[in-house]
Parts: structure tokens; C-alpha cells; sequence
């Protein structure tokens, strides 16, 4: 079950400003259950011998998620600065989200995988031809899965990443032909997971590097 409210108002010269609020009640969300059965010996196919410990996993049903949100964003080109600064403009929108699922044996957690914060900044600059935006994307971390127990439990870190994107119209040449140079992750930003909630207890440290592209497109 699903309820949405926003409002938004439009100003002449193309700019935005809304506000938006969230209520969503899921029923029996499916996660990942984990558990270590220790009343051993056990006899395992294909095993020689008995072994006194096995971890079981097996998708189960949560009771109950409940996530509240609130969000607004804002949009407006700036062509009430002099001439030569008119193509300056900026997007954003922000969203905060408090969320809770109930879970077996484990009680109330944030729903999986719910960042409680995300929001993105993209100025730019439109001029002629020319077109350059700088878009800041952050996103909060989260609970990613559920482990035998909570220390264990696999949580995402919060990012930020950075990407550039530049583009160049030559309107009066054949084909108007567009040179572009895109730059993704500037920052080079790493994906990081850690345990049970403690960032000192790294999971996983990935540097997926930047992403360089020059291209040039054209109509005929």
C-alpha cells in the first residue's frame, strides 16, 4: 500500500520548486534468512563423515515494512544574471526516508536496502552550443543483508560520486556535428560494505576507477 502527496510550483522562466511526502506499508517483503544449526552430528551427501555444524540459507518473509519519506526539489535556469553568465542554471532534489521492517527472532531493523538519505546537485551552464553539467550524486548507507547475527550483518557505506559531462554543437557545419567528453566517478569514489554496522569492519573495498568518453555524433 502506496501514499503520495506533492505539490510543485512552476515559475515563468522555467524554474521549479516541489515538495513531496511518502507512506508505504509492505507486506511480507522477502529477505535472506541465515542460520547456524548447531546440534550436530550431521550426515551431508557427498561428505565423508558426519560434521557437528551447518549454516543454512533460505529466503523467508518479513512481517511487516513500514518507510515514511519526505523530498523537494529545486530547478532554475539563472537568466536573470548578465549576458554572459545567463546559461548558468542548477538542478537538485533531496529525500529522507525513515524506514522499518520487522523481522524473526531479529525485531525492528531498517528496511533493506533503504538508504535513510539521498540527494544530487547537477549546476550547468547552457550557451550557444556549448553545454557542461557537474552532477554530485550521495547516496546513505544501508542495510544490504542479514547474517546469522547482527554483527554480522552486511551494511553498505554512503557515496559520493562526481560526473562531468561536456558537449560541443557545431550548428552551422553539415550534419550538425556534437563533440562530447563525458568523465563518470571524477572522484573515483570506492564501493565499500562493512559488518554489523561498524565501519571499521570492512566487508568489501572495490575502486571501480573513472570512466573516460570522447565522442562525436552527427545528422544526415
Amino acid at each position: 500500500m502506496n501514499f503520495d502527496l506533492s505539490t510543485e510550483y512552476y515559475f515563468t522562466n522555467g524554474g521549479l520548486v516541489s515538495l513531496a511526502g511518502l507512506c508505504k506499508r509492505i507486506d511480507n517483503a522477502i529477505y535472506e534468512d541465515v542460520r547456524r544449526d548447531t546440534d550436530g552430528p550431521f550426515d551431508v551427501p557427498g561428505v565423508n563423515g558426519p560434521i557437528d555444524e551447518v549454516e543454512v540459507t533460505q529466503p523467508e518473509n518479513a512481517d511487516l515494512v513500514t518507510v515514511l519519506g519526505l523530498g523537494a526539489a529545486y530547478q532554475q535556469p539563472f537568466t536573470f544574471l548578465p549576458s554572459s553568465l545567463s546559461g548558468l542554471g542548477g538542478n537538485s532534489n533531496v529525500t529522507g526516508t525513515d524506514s522499518e521492517v520487522d523481522v524473526p527472532d531479529r525485531g525492528g531493523l531498517p528496511f533493506f536496502p533503504q538508504s535513510n538519505l539521498v540527494y544530487n546537485i547537477v549546476p550547468y551552464f547552457q550557451k550557444g552550443g556549448f553545454e557542461a553539467r557537474v552532477a554530485v550524486n550521495f547516496r546513505g548507507d544501508y542495510l544490504l543483508a542479514l547474517e546469522d547475527e547482527p554483527a554480522n550483518d552486511v551494511w553498505v557505506k554512503d557515496r559520493t560520486t562526481v560526473d562531468i559531462n561536456t558537449s560541443y554543437q557545431f550548428a552551422g557545419l553539415l550534419g550538425k556535428p556534437e563533440l562530447m567528453f563525458q568523465v563518470e566517478n571524477a572522484t573515483d569514489a570506492p564501493e565499500v560494505e562493512y559488518a554489523g554496522g561498524n565501519e571499521d569492519r570492512l566487508n568489501f573495498h572495490y575502486l571501480s576507477g573513472r570512466t573516460v568518453t570522447l565522442g562525436l555524433s552527427a545528422q544526415f
